[in-house]
Order: structure tokens, then sequence, then C-alpha cells
């Protein structure tokens, strides 16, 4: 058994022709034979007279009958109709969009406010820029916290907590490294650059000598080779300088980092928004497009309804036909009635007397 087809809120069987054309069917046969013998009946009492009355006189039971299929056929398809016209099918979809459209121009009010906000803040590409230096600093990061962390098992610490001091030394440098020069950009003084140049590179030297330290006793004892604690500063300083000085010429500001991440944050909103908006709008596209496969269905079932009409219509003639055919066959006075010659009455159909121009599109 097919499903059913919903047309705005009207439950139409899709087997609807199939099962009407079956029942105009068997009804016609029992029309036809009951118009036959109407025809012999009138034939025995000589009528209809040669020059009176008229065919719808005789022939007013098989029209009315037919006229009952008419109204059937008007009866279970007649919900098409303000489907077809629109009229009840614009009122469904404008209340499905009402709340979308809506919530549409909400979205583009806060857009709006996002693009007032973003004035001033337009986002740059700043990944590259910290990716260059942050890259060679993690390197030597990593040499320097694996190098710490052998030093400190040498002079007696596990490894559970060498790793941990060595990765706290670790990024403490890396932090150094990099909030230094930051702090250098961010003031405009030079006294105070100055201040804060020799103040960190006192506090780093010093922090440097004595992991220097640690690191020549573990070349003296282990590879029995001496160095001064001396060298390994001016190589950790060299290193700090190089990654200072990137950080210092190529890496943005603070100010620069949280206008462009709160630029960034704002353009996220608003393409969130936007995709939002899309996404509506494609759901408005989706109803309407549902309309428009209802109204498609909707056309296909108002053919379908003038072609019942054209069969009521064609077996009308039939009967009509039959019972002239009879009587004229069956009359013993050999009189042909001229109601004979008039022409068939026409049914009260309802779909084939519609503007087809409107709706068989």
């Amino acid at each position: 058994m097919k499903n059913k087809i919903n047309l705005n809120g009207h439950v139409i069987d899709e087997n609807v022709k199939r099962k009407l054309q079956k029942l105009i069917d068997e009804k016609h046969i029992v029309i036809n034979k009951n118009a036959i013998n109407h025809a012999k009946a009138l034939a025995k009492k000589g009528l209809p007279e040669e020059n009176s009355g008229s065919l719808r006189m005789y022939a007013g039971s098989i029209i009315a009958d037919y006229n009952l299929l008419i109204a059937k056929i008007k009866e279970e398809l007649q919900p098409i109709i303000p489907i077809l016209e629109g009229m009840s099918l614009a009122k469904t979809a404008d209340q499905k969009k009402a709340p979308i459209n809506q919530k549409i121009e909400e979205l583009r009010k806060q857009i709006i406010q996002v693009d007032i906000d973003l004035i001033g803040h337009e986002p740059e590409d700043i990944k590259s820029m910290i990716l260059i230096v942050l890259i060679p600093t993690f390197i030597i990061l990593f040499g320097e916290v694996y190098f710490i962390n052998t030093s400190l098992q040498i002079i007696g610490e596990t490894p559970a907590s060498s790793w941990p001091i060595a990765g706290s030394i670790g990024v403490t440098i890396f932090l150094i490294t990099h909030v230094v020069p930051m702090a250098i950009k961010a003031v405009a003084s030079k006294l105070h650059k100055a201040l804060i140049f020799i103040t960190s590179l006192i506090v780093i030297s010093g922090g440097f000598y004595l992991l220097a330290i640690i690191r020549s006793e573990y070349l003296s004892e282990v590879l029995s080779i001496e160095i001064t604690p001396l060298l390994f500063v001016f190589f950790n300083l060299m290193f700090l300088f190089a990654s200072g000085l990137l950080s210092f010429f190529i890496a943005p500001t603070w100010q620069e980092i949280k206008n462009n991440w709160q630029a960034m944050r704002l353009s996220r909103i608003k393409r969130k928004k936007e995709n939002e908006i899309a996404w509506l709008e494609n759901k408005k596209v989706k109803i309407d497009e549902e309309v428009e496969s209802v109204k498609s269905e909707a056309r296909h079932r108002f053919r379908d309804a003038c072609d019942l009409e054209d069969s009521v219509i064609a077996y009308k003639d039939v009967s009509v036909n039959s019972l002239i055919s009879v009587n004229l066959l069956k009359r013993e006075d050999d009189i042909h009635p001229e109601c004979f010659e008039e022409e068939i009455p026409d049914l009260n159909c309802f779909f084939n007397n519609l503007k087809t121009d409107d709706y068989d599109s």
C-alpha cells in the first residue's frame, strides 16, 4: 500500500485516481444498464412522443447519476484547490519562515555590532611571526632541559625529581627570553628600557652561572674535562640573546597580541553568525522547495481530476446514446422523437470548468 501525501493538512491518497476510476467504471455499468431498461420501458409506452418533451426530461435520471460521480470527484480532490491557488500554502510557508526571518534579523544586527567593535582592531596574521620566534627557542630549550636534567642526576637527583626541576628551569628561561623583550618594547622611556635590560641580565647571568657550575662538575667527573663555568655562561647568554633579538624585532608586542586576539575573537563570532544566517537561508529555500513540491503534486492531482471528469462525461454520453438507440430500436411506432436530436445535456463539472491556465501548468 502506498503512503499518503499530506497536502497542506489534507490527506489525499496517492491511489485516489485509481480508486475513483474503479468506482466510476462500476457505477457506469449499473447506470448504463438502467438507461437501457428505462429506454425499453419508454418504448413500450410510445415515449418520447414525436414533438413533445425534451431530452433532459427522459435522460434526467441518467444525468443525475453521473452528476453524483462528478460530486464524488469534487469531494475527494477539492482540497487541492486552495493549494493550487497558493493561499493556504503561502500562509503555511510564511508561518514557518516567520521565526527564521526574525532570527536572521537578530543575527544581522549582531553582526553590525561586531563590525562596529572591529573598527580599529583588524585581525592580522601574527601566527607566522610567533612561529619564527618560537621554533628556534624550543630547539634551544629542548637541549637546555636535557643537559640540565643530566647534570642534576650526576649530582644525586633522581630522574623523577630531575626532570621536573629541569623543565621548570627551561620554562623560566623561555619566559625570560620573550617576556623581557616584550617588556622593553612596552615601555617608552629609554631609562626604563635600560633598567629592565640590566636587571634581567644580572638575574639571568646569576642563574646561568649556577647551572654552569653544575655542568662543569658534570664534565669534570664524567669526562674528566675541565671547563670554566664562565664559558657556559657565555654560550647560554649567546643563545638567550639570539632568541631575545628574534622576540624583540619579530614577535608582536603584548598590546598587538591582545588587539589581534580580540580581533580574531570578533572575526570568529562574525563568521559563526554569518554561517548561521546561511544555514537559516538554506532552511527557507527548503521550505520554498517543499511548497513548490506540494503545488506540483496538486497540479498533478488537478489533471487527474480533469481526467476523471472526462471519463464520467464520456460514460454519460454512452448511456444517453444507449437510451436513444435502444428506445428507437424497441419502438413499435417507428417515430423518431425530435428531442433525440438535441445535444446531450452537460454535467455540473467542477474541475473542467476552472481556469486551467491557473492550475494545469
